[in-house]
């Protein structure tokens, strides 16, 4: 018969294989799912979002081979923005400078939006 101490070993076991076992199903999923959108020719850009009379919203812009735009909010659902192109390089404001964004990013006209990248990535939006 199994004491207390065995079970207790015998269950740390059970619970190392499992989390590994999940862990591992996990970041091959994610793995699979990075390599697909390389191999669509979609680019992922940290970026924030600002609509007309809306606050900033930071997420995603995937950026498709094709000339098609899709932005990811970090919370919320993804939503297709077509053809846009970027406009004129607009600055900060001193409150989003303040509170909304990093200042080093760069804030530029995107149709009647704003759209603000990281210096690196501003190529690959103008695209």
């Amino acid at each position: 018969m199994l004491d207390d101490e065995h079970w207790l070993v015998i269950s740390e076991l059970v619970g190392d294989l499992i989390a590994g076992a999940v862990g591992g199903e996990l970041g091959e999923a994610l793995g699979r799912l990075r390599i697909g959108r390389a191999r669509a020719g979609v680019v992922r850009v940290e970026a924030a979002l600002k609509r007309p009379g809306r606050r900033w919203r930071h997420g995603y812009l995937d950026l498709g081979a094709d000339g098609l735009r899709t932005w990811v909010p970090r919370l919320g659902r993804r939503v297709p923005l077509g053809e846009l192109r970027v406009g004129r390089e607009l600055g900060m404001t001193r409150a989003e400078r303040l509170w909304w964004l990093d200042p080093e990013l760069r804030v530029f006209a995107y149709g009647r939006m704003k759209l603000a990248v990281w210096p690196a990535d501003v190529r690959k939006v103008r695209g």
